[in-house]
């Protein structure tokens, strides 16, 4: 009986040691990282998000408390109408995306007395490595 008794704790933790290393390889065949980040995005155009990833949506200039923001939409129709997220001027904001969700940005309200505020978009897709 004892060696019945050895025999299965020897079986328990031999699988369990193997368990383990499965599961340490997979944690590391399966990494996950920042790829490059991307720009020259323009505002009211749709893209689809090839990753899970993040974007970065900044506006700046010298107007402030005009009225000037821009929206972000997401979701998985071509032409996306769920609101993300809003960044009035001058401020920035970062927003998840998910993989094979469409995207765009839309700018509201006016730079007025001859200003011109920018919109910079950038999207920083998160990769296996």
């Amino acid at each position: 009986m004892k060696t019945i008794k050895m025999i299965s704790k020897i079986l328990f933790f031999s699988l369990l040691i193997s368990l383990l290393i499965q599961c340490k390889k997979e944690t590391i065949d399966n990494t996950m990282s920042f790829g490059n980040i991307q720009t020259n995005f323009k505002v009211d155009s749709v893209y689809k998000a090839s990753s899970d990833g993040f974007l970065y949506l900044s506006i700046y200039g010298n107007v402030e408390g005009l009225g000037y923001y821009a929206k972000l939409y997401s979701d998985n129709t071509l032409n996306p109408t769920t609101t993300i997220g809003m960044v009035f001027t001058p401020g920035d904001a970062t927003f998840p995306i998910k993989k094979n969700n469409y995207w765009k940005v839309t700018q509201y309200g006016a730079a007025m007395n001859g200003q011109n505020d920018s919109i910079q978009i950038k999207w920083t897709p998160i990769v296996s490595q």
